[in-house]
């Protein structure tokens, strides 16, 4: 099986010649549009990954329009329109991404769900401060920047040439809402690019992620449809083979390495990553599950250990 083959019989549950694997981190946020096409490529080149999961670094705060500094502001946000830089650099880094490595390989894109983009732009305090204080007003905001996120997805599926949206959700630890105020509140915008992006392709990653190492309430993202499932499987103490029952709206999972510094892939040798990378294939078994990390990698990671991952598995062929 060539590498878009591979994947794409992956996320479908189907089997494959060998189980699939990939990784990424974050890079330099002053990168110029060519050196961040060429990082992302770099690090696909050198990992060996059967696909690459684009970042995008620089562009996570959602320009609101506004000043958000009281609950009223919510009313006056005003969202880029897709012909505004914001949008289209991205586009323009994602085909510089696709240009360079062809149709050779599956290429995926972030696209954070509103809580994301809003928390990450006017910070975690201040959001749920407004919350707490006038949710509806902060509800339909959400709503506002959800309706971006999908217009979002559909123009990186439609025109910029991804293979498909990966789509980060975040923010069901047990200290800031209960499993039912997330649905209500906070699951209807995320549904919204999520519903989108699986309009136009089939083949989405939902990341639930583990942020911060704070545990999350899984329960609240169970029927997410996707894909694929991707969750932080040390944060969330959710093994691989109860998630694959676990989630409910999902063809295939994602996930086994542990991200974190001091894990096997910064400090193992090649033995251990290598028993490593066999141990999740015997959890999650060759069919339905993509093999990596439970989320970006630190960015001082060797490639070339991540490459002896890819070569464990070409020993499962």
């Amino acid at each position: 099986m060539d590498k878009k083959t591979r994947v794409l019989s992956a996320v479908q549950g189907l089997p494959t010649d060998r189980p699939v694997y990939s990784f990424w981190h974050h890079f330099d946020l002053g990168l110029t549009h060519r050196q961040a096409v060429d990082a992302h490529v770099r690090l696909y080149r050198e990992s060996g990954a059967d696909f690459i999961k684009m970042m995008c670094d620089g562009y996570q705060f959602m320009p609101l329009g506004v000043d958000i500094r009281t609950p009223a502001d919510w009313a006056h946000i005003r969202i880029p329109k897709m012909s505004d830089p914001f949008v289209r650099e991205q586009v323009a880094r994602i085909q510089g991404v696709r240009d360079a490595i062809g149709d050779e390989a599956p290429v995926y894109y972030n696209v954070f769900t509103p809580f994301s983009n809003v928390r990450f732009t006017v910070g975690d305090d201040l959001l749920m401060a407004h919350i707490r204080a006038d949710r509806p007003a902060v509800l339909t905001a959400l709503r506002i920047c959800g309706e971006f996120g999908a217009q979002l997805a559909e123009v990186f599926l439609r025109e910029a040439g991804v293979t498909g949206c990966f789509l980060p959700v975040q923010g069901s630890e047990a200290t800031r809402f209960t499993v039912e105020e997330y649905r209500q509140w906070i699951m209807p915008s995320d549904r919204m690019a999520i519903a989108a992006a699986n309009a136009l392709s089939d083949t989405n990653i939902v990341h639930l992620c583990g942020w911060y190492g704070q545990p999350n309430q899984l329960e609240a993202w169970r029927d997410y449809p996707a894909g694929v499932i991707h969750w932080d499987v040390h944060t969330d103490a959710l093994p691989l083979a109860q998630g694959q029952a676990f989630f409910t709206h999902k063809r295939a999972t994602m996930g086994g390495f542990q991200n974190k510094a001091g894990s096997v892939l910064y400090d193992g040798d090649k033995a251990a990553i290598t028993a490593a990378t066999l141990d999740i294939v015997a959890q999650a078994g060759r069919t339905g599950h993509i093999v990596g990390a439970d989320c970006s990698l630190l960015p001082h990671v060797s490639y070339e250990r991540l490459r002896w991952v890819g070569e464990a598995l070409e020993s499962l062929r």
